[in-house]
């Protein structure tokens, strides 16, 4: 797909849609980008991460919709309906500062050959990372490590490449959702520190409230190419 041939526009309607016909129109659009875009042209994939987030946060308000919430609970909700609008910011960044690098690019852009990693700090990349998981972005998590990257994570098997994050995180991370709060974030040189806390669900639907420490190391693109998570909890 291309930017150049979108979508055919939607027809106008003449009586009003409810709120659940117009989700089930956003994941519709959403599975027809998914079929069809060029994931290594940086509009498309623009284009997409957008709509995931875009996907993402309507459901999150429909839920909210459907089960008011009080207290901290709501909060931790509207947390992750922002979260969604910042990651998918993240992936258009990194989209967009890639494409002047494709020599095979119809579309040439002005900005520099720099991409947009080895701007920003190890700090911030770090919190970037994080509002990733929370929002459920693992597309735009994804891109924030080297293809050859690797994660080591008590009590599993490390995972090597985009593609094993790519497992983990959709298929055997044992937390359903939840939000981490960071307390300290690090940096020196390449290397990235964060301590925190994660307060969440699990798969099974027990709750967990959980401290953590990950140690990231970034390679010369600026992109996270080794990632160490430990838990505060006992041995036994």
């Amino acid at each position: 797909m291309s930017l150049t041939h979108p979508l055919p526009a939607p027809a106008r309607r003449s009586t009003p849609v409810s709120r659940a016909d117009r989700l089930a129109l956003l994941h519709r659009e959403l599975e027809a980008l998914q079929a069809r875009s060029d994931r290594s042209d940086p509009l498309d994939e623009t284009l997409l991460c957008l709509t995931e987030a875009a996907a993402h946060a309507a459901a999150a308000a429909e839920r909210l919709q459907a089960f008011p919430l009080d207290g901290a609970e709501r909060t931790a909700e509207l947390g992750k309906l922002l979260a969604a609008a910042r990651a998918a910011v993240v992936c258009a960044t990194y989209a967009m500062a890639d494409a002047p690098a494709r020599p095979d690019r119809s579309r040439t852009m002005s900005q520099p050959t720099t991409t947009a990693a080895t701007e920003v700090s190890g700090a911030d990349l770090a919190r970037r990372f994080y509002e990733c998981v929370d929002a459920g972005d693992f597309t735009a998590l994804v891109a924030l490590f080297t293809e050859d990257c690797e994660y080591h994570r008590p009590g599993y098997r490390p995972w090597f490449g985009r593609a094993g994050l790519t497992t983990f995180y959709r298929e055997e991370r044992v937390i359903s959702s939840g939000a981490h709060t960071l307390t300290a974030v690090l940096a020196d040189g390449p290397h990235v520190a964060v301590h925190g806390r994660f307060d969440g669900l699990l798969r099974t639907g027990a709750e967990i409230s959980i401290g953590f420490a990950d140690f990231f190391e970034r390679d010369g693109t600026g992109l996270f190419r080794r990632r160490h998570t430990y838990y505060f909890a006992p041995l036994a």
